[in-house]
């Protein structure tokens, strides 16, 4: 099963942008403006920041 994060506040090291993430297990497999839905499980993040760390 997929998981759809749409909408937040990504935040790097070195930039914050607005974006989708899809996440397949526990990888992070896109990240990108508009992902489709498909059959994934969504999450609304709009207004909240989502932190990555590499």
């Amino acid at each position: 099963m997929s998981l759809l994060i749409k909408n937040g506040t990504i935040v790097t090291a070195t930039s914050e942008f607005i974006a989708d993430i899809l996440v397949e297990g526990e990888k992070i497999k896109e990240i990108g403006i508009d992902l489709p839905k498909n059959d994934s499980e969504v999450i609304d993040a709009s207004g909240k920041y989502i932190f990555l760390v590499v």
